[in-house]
């Protein structure tokens, strides 16, 4: 795992939920507050999906939102339920990916008392727990074939009948499913079933990826800036024109998240008041492009770029270990450890 996986970890839970500023906002009228937080673009491509957003909201039908990983499909879930009549009630995450089959089949219907073992107790699943709000299914191309057949049931009927159960329960939920897989081909290759497909795909929303907007890359990358220079108490007044034109010409695999890690780095290690080149990934900076068209990374050993980060932190907290720590996402212990390992105690 990449040091700055370690150090500076970033997960679909992480991202900002401030308003953007006036001067990215999603086409709305001056002064009008963004409505999408950080779906940010200007790109015609991104404004249809703020059109379709807008447009589906008021209606309860499903939704499948596709698109690589890292492009924001959480937040299009989160977006199309703020703006729905359903935003008093619960909007509920799973990702199907993360659980075993017989452990996602009681995460998603719930089961009752002595159902297996283990089961003291009965527990509601997210179906229930998201009645009159709505349920986001991330990742549902991993879903296993078993639990396909039982999901395609809870949407039929609107009911869902616990593990171990006898009885089926109503349900009212608006569905919401994401996945970075090409659902169509997984039905051609028997891996998903078409009729959960067409259950699913009632209406389409495709997230396109960074590298298909660069004219985006800008104005995420200063609203990120702005966001993690409050986090690390630091005042920055942008980037440099080579920093910005590397941005631009980057392939950005991982899309929005990779960019916004890439910033998260930058504010810390940054030397001056203006985000430079030499603040960015090496991979950015202008890393050689592989085959596959996106970038590699230089050489470079990750444990001198983990003791960097950690001792700018120290040094921006005045060696706060409790808030080091929690800007760096690691214990309190684990930080102890790592200054013992690096000496940085002799450095205070």
């Amino acid at each position: 795992m990449n040091v700055l996986d370690r150090v500076l970890p970033i997960d679909d839970e992480t991202l900002a939920t401030r308003p953007l500023p006036a001067s990215v906002e999603l086409g709305a009228p001056a002064g009008r507050r963004a409505e999408f937080e950080e779906l940010i673009g200007r790109n015609p491509r991104m404004q249809r999906v703020y059109a379709l957003i807008r447009t589906v909201a008021p209606a309860s039908s499903t939704v499948l939102v596709t698109g690589e990983s890292g492009t924001g499909k959480e937040r299009v879930a989160e977006a199309i339920h703020r703006e729905s009549p359903r935003r008093a009630g619960p909007l509920v995450r799973v990702n199907c990916s993360a659980f075993a089959e017989g452990v996602l089949e009681s995460e998603l219907f719930g089961h009752e008392q002595g159902a297996f073992t283990g089961a003291v107790r009965g527990r509601a699943g997210v179906f229930r727990k998201a009645d009159r709000g709505t349920l986001f299914l991330d990742e549902i191309g991993d879903l296993p074939q078993a639990t396909q057949v039982k999901l395609l049931r809870a949407i039929q009927e609107r009911e869902v009948q616990p593990v171990g159960g006898d009885a089926a329960l109503p349900v009212d939920v608006r569905l919401i499913a994401a996945t970075n897989r090409e659902l169509a081909t997984e039905v051609k290759a028997g891996r998903f079933r078409e009729d959960l497909f067409f259950r699913l795909n009632v209406i389409p929303i495709h997230l396109p990826a960074l590298r298909e907007r660069p004219d985006d890359i800008p104005p995420l990358a200063e609203h990120f800036l702005a966001k993690f220079a409050a986090q690390a108490g630091r005042t920055l007044a942008g980037f440099s024109d080579r920093a910005i034109a590397a941005m631009e010409r980057y392939a950005w695999p991982g899309n929005v998240r990779e960019l916004e890690n890439a910033i998260e780095r930058a504010v810390v290690l940054a030397q001056s008041e203006v985000i430079d080149l030499s603040d960015l990934p090496p991979e950015v900076r202008g890393g050689q492009a592989g085959a596959d068209g996106t970038y590699q990374v230089s050489t470079v050993r990750l444990s001198e770029v983990e003791e960097i980060i950690i001792r700018r932190v120290l040094a921006r907290t005045g060696w706060n270990i409790k808030r080091s720590a929690e800007m760096l996402g690691i214990t309190r212990a684990t930080l102890y450890s790592k200054i013992r390992k690096f000496g940085l105690a002799a450095l205070r």
